[in-house]
């Protein structure tokens, strides 16, 4: 028997493949949401949709929501609601008292959720405008930071 050829990926390599991967995936969830809801998004540009996106997904994969349906809902809630709207009692009863798992409760949320619901979070909810100015000042601040710490020579 002859040896077997093996490929082998660095690890820088599977961090560009993951990092190509989410990329993409924000790109698809963006033509959705645009899609979707074309009033809501026309204010975004394709850039600060891509900043929100990556902070909304993050988020979600700390309340382990992982797949493509539940991060839709999640992501819409979160542009249109408020990024914290799952802070909301009701969404929090949804998400945290069920036996299903985090994937399908994040999916019913907006079936289980009454009009006076959507109200509260939507007042009571950090703004994705918001947030969006918030990460914009972080960004800056710290590419003015990285300017002044360098020279040229």
């Amino acid at each position: 028997m002859g040896a077997r050829n093996m490929l082998t990926i660095s690890n820088q390599q599977l961090l560009r493949l993951d990092f190509l991967g989410q990329q993409r995936y924000r790109a698809r969830l963006s033509i959705c949401l645009r899609e979707d809801f074309p009033d809501e998004t026309a204010d975004l540009s394709d850039d600060d949709l891509d900043i929100l996106l990556s902070l909304i997904l993050l988020r979600a994969e700390a309340l382990d929501i992982t797949s493509e349906d539940s991060m839709f809902v999640y992501a819409a809630m979160s542009i249109f609601l408020g990024m914290n709207f799952v802070e909301h009692p009701a969404v929090d009863a949804i998400l945290f008292s069920s036996d299903a798992s985090p994937d399908e409760a994040m999916c019913e949320v907006p079936f289980l959720l009454t009009g006076e619901d959507f109200r509260d979070i939507a007042e009571q909810s950090l703004s994705a405008a918001s947030l969006l100015r918030e990460t914009r000042a972080r960004i800056d601040a710290l590419s003015a930071a990285n300017k002044v710490g360098t020279s040229d020579p």
